[in-house]
């Protein structure tokens, strides 16, 4: 139930965060309020849909890839320009 969801989502936290016990000041309140969401979604009866996810994907990943081209782009020009 909840407590696992709030385990999970602070050791993911965590995980992502390498661990620093001082990044709870964000991560805290930022998984309850996650939770509470989560809470106030399926008493309104909304699940979620895994069908989008693909095309999300898709769409984030070309964004990814434009924008570090375009990066790389710039970068290459400005290193042109240097002796």
């Amino acid at each position: 139930g909840g407590a696992m969801a709030a385990i999970a989502l602070l050791a993911l936290w965590l995980g992502l965060t390498g661990g620093d016990l001082n990044s709870l000041v964000i991560g805290a309140p930022t998984v309850a309020l996650a939770l509470l969401a989560g809470a106030r979604a399926r008493a309104r009866g909304a699940s979620m849909r895994l069908a989008p996810l693909p095309g999300f994907l898709a769409g984030l990943l070309r964004d990814i890839a434009v924008s570090g081209w375009r990066v790389a782009g710039r970068v290459r020009q400005r290193l042109a320009g240097q002796p």
